[in-house]
């Protein structure tokens, strides 16, 4: 196999011993902006696509979390953050690679011991959370990993924790990194 790397004026074929495994991931991360890579005649433009992942979602994909509130002198005050919903992400990369250019992958544990203060309840209780992690690869530009948790009592935990991590995860490439 023969990759050369393109800037802007020619330059010459590199010769490239792969790896094994057929990862391609080291062809991503050397990958400069401005340039591309290409191998047996396929081009890999790393800075288009890593721009295109890190551009904002349009406005009616964004919504507002309320994630805590507390009563003050001047009444009820909030933290509110600005939030997609995950199927924005699988869009977006969708959209930009193909269903077949990434995948994701989850691992889950339920990790018990803790102990939890609940509203109405003046002592803590048992508790346990949800630990979430999702692996995104993008072929051609590498993997990334992020964690999601949730309180297990919840009845949207798993939903949640999974939601998070696979946000993490994204947010590596760029991937509403912004929010």
């Amino acid at each position: 196999l023969v990759a050369a790397c393109h800037a802007p004026q020619p330059s010459a074929a590199i010769p490239l011993d792969l790896p094994a495994s057929g990862q391609w991931a080291e062809l991503g991360a050397a990958c400069t902006p401005g340039y591309s890579i290409s191998i047996n005649n396929s081009s890999y433009l790393c800075d288009t696509t890593l721009v295109a992942l890190a551009a904002p979602f349009p406005e009616s994909l964004v919504g507002w979390v309320v994630m805590a509130t507390r009563q003050s002198k001047r009444g009820k005050q909030g933290l509110v953050v600005p939030s997609a919903d995950p199927r924005a992400y699988t869009d977006r990369l969708n959209s930009l690679v193909t269903a077949a250019g990434w995948t994701r992958e989850y691992t889950v544990e339920v990790v018990h011991g803790f102990e939890r203060r609940k509203k109405g309840v003046d002592h803590p209780v048992a508790a346990a959370k949800v630990l979430v992690v999702c692996k995104v690869t993008i072929f051609n530009l590498g993997t990334h990993s992020g964690t999601g948790e949730a309180w297990a009592d919840d009845e949207n935990a798993m939903t949640a924790a999974e939601a998070q991590a696979f946000k993490r995860a994204c947010s590596c490439f760029g991937l509403g990194r912004y929010l």
